[in-house]
């Protein structure tokens, strides 16, 4: 059963601990960052001014659910991925904008996510607005 992000943070202080440590890294990343509010997800977008595109999406929606996803728009190298941790869902889906897939539930987990967070936000900054060029999966 899906609910909204908000009522399933406020039935889980330690994760809601975690996505607003989250919450706090990814926005402390630039001034030029911002965060929009969906009822199932919050979107972390880099605004040039005339347009904000995203780079970060965190989902907790799913009842009992206990890890915030996190997708991010890069490529994990091998190295980073990590079973029940970082995958790449990316090969199996063509059409992927946000191909890392990032999954924490503790405080130590998100330290270990930082790198890939910093590193969704600068290829964002770095390509600037109207990046639509797909990712190159072979």
């Amino acid at each position: 059963m899906n609910i909204s992000m908000h009522e399933n943070l406020q039935s889980n202080p330690h994760l809601r601990a975690v996505y607003e440590a989250t919450q706090k890294y990814i926005l402390s990343l630039d001034a030029n960052v911002c965060e929009t509010e969906a009822q199932r997800y919050r979107a972390f977008k880099y605004d040039f001014g005339s347009k904000a595109e995203g780079f970060v999406e965190i989902y907790f929606h799913r009842l009992n659910q206990k890890t915030l996803d996190i997708l991010a728009r890069l490529i994990p190298t091998p190295a980073e991925l990590e079973l029940d941790f970082v995958r790449n869902k990316g090969p199996s889906n063509q059409n992927c904008r946000y191909p890392c897939e990032i999954k924490i539930s503790e405080f130590d987990q998100l330290e270990r996510a930082k790198p890939l967070l910093k590193r969704a936000y600068e290829r964002k900054k770095n390509r600037g607005p109207g990046d639509t060029d797909p990712f190159p999966f072979s």
